[in-house]
């Protein structure tokens, strides 16, 4: 036998097994990577669905959240216009005369100077009597006491703002 001719078969037999051995690695590394892109594929499907509950849940607890502060803007609102309109009559009474604001006879302000108020009347009946203040007095310590209540509301008001800023961070905390 000639040795070109055995040596043309070596080298053919030896790439046959080089073109065999090539074949094989391609078709498994494809079989290999169509199994880790399954894996990924489905992994990736799982996070989606639980990024779009997620954000849904966000989205929920944020409309939730905005309805409350509306809630309850609108319910200061409400109190605030009452507060006024409670205040409005008031001073509308002073200056019609059916409301007097009267100082107790023990807290007269000429106290410090040594002038007591009146007394009860001789029958006795009228009980003490105390000085009676002037309607623009009355007046101003009305609207002062309104501004005071208009300030208690607004105060409360806040207090239900942070408690439900609260809740909201700490039902953000409970999830993570």
């Amino acid at each position: 036998m000639n040795p070109y001719l055995i040596l043309a078969l070596i080298v053919a037999w030896g790439l046959s097994l080089v073109g065999v051995g090539n074949w094989q690695y391609d078709a498994g590394v494809t079989s290999e990577r169509l199994v880790w892109q399954s894996q990924q594929s489905t992994q990736l499907r799982t996070a989606l669905a639980d990024v779009s509950r997620l954000q849904k849940q966000a989205r929920d607890d944020e409309a939730t959240h905005a309805k409350a502060l509306a809630d309850n803007s609108a319910h200061y609102q409400e109190q605030l216009l009452n507060e006024k309109a409670t205040n409005a009559r008031r001073v509308a009474d002073i200056r019609n005369g059916t409301l007097k604001l009267r100082q107790p006879t023990g807290l007269n302000a000429n106290a410090a100077s040594g002038v007591k108020a009146p007394g009860t009347s001789p029958s006795g009946c009228d009980g003490q009597a105390g000085a009676e203040f002037s309607i623009e007095t009355a007046e101003y310590l009305y609207n002062l006491a309104g501004e005071a209540d208009e300030v208690v509301i607004q105060l409360g008001a806040c207090q239900q703002v942070v408690i439900e800023d609260r809740k909201t961070v700490n039902t953000e905390n409970e999830s993570d």
